[in-house]
């Protein structure tokens, strides 16, 4: 699996430090592992305060729409909250690791473990918890 992240990523310093220890608990061949490191040690950190309001981070819940027209808010959350029915996407999943960073309005662009490559238009980031004064979460 190829997970492609973009160049100019930018992440909190919270949810690097979080991310870099659960990516130290995975096995080495873990697909995910490589990239989301990568992406991460190239990524432009800042303080929670910093954080562009139109950036999706830990805990954001951003509205999509996928090629169908069919809207569904997501969150991007850890491993142990994800919940697929409820909208909670696992950061260390290929979409997860899309949204990490993703600007909106915009796209992201990932492949599921099985099957061909999808898209889903970012239109609305209803929380970020840094623009709500939430650095803690």
């Amino acid at each position: 699996m190829t997970i492609a992240l973009p160049d100019d990523l930018v992440v909190n310093e919270l949810d690097y430090l979080r991310i870099t220890r659960l990516l130290a608990q995975l096995p080495r061949d873990a697909g995910v592992r490589e990239a989301l490191a990568g992406a991460l040690e190239a990524a432009d950190r800042v303080l929670p305060a910093e954080m562009p309001p139109d950036v999706v981070t830990m805990h954001s819940r951003v509205v999509t729409e996928d090629a169908d027209g069919t809207r569904r808010t997501l969150t991007l959350c850890y491993p142990d909250a994800a919940d697929a029915a409820q909208g909670r996407v696992s950061v260390l999943s290929p979409l997860g690791c899309r949204l990490l960073g993703a600007a909106v309005p915009g796209t992201v662009q990932w492949q599921p473990p099985e099957g061909a490559a999808r898209s889903l238009r970012l239109l609305e980031l209803q929380y970020q918890p840094e623009a709500s004064g939430d650095y803690a979460v």
